[in-house]
């Protein structure tokens, strides 16, 4: 996100992508708000005729929720 708003403010682009961190981060915006860390997509899964790694990471709320104690 640093380089991306480094990129922006010196008008060196019009716009920046977050292609493959948005399939490991649903949240992305979320995330940078918060200044969370970014989940690594699982590359190894890419185009393999499912759902696995596309669709089943966790939100940030879940993580934070599967990590608290009850």
């Amino acid at each position: 996100m640093e380089r991306a708003n480094a990129l922006l403010a010196a008008e060196g682009a019009n716009a920046v992508a977050f292609g493959t961190h948005f399939i490991a981060n649903p949240d992305l915006p979320e995330r940078f708000r918060r200044n969370a860390p970014l989940r690594e997509p699982e590359r190894t899964s890419f185009y393999g005729g499912g759902e696995a790694g596309y669709t089943d990471y966790p939100s940030l709320d879940r993580e934070l929720a599967a990590t608290q104690v009850p």
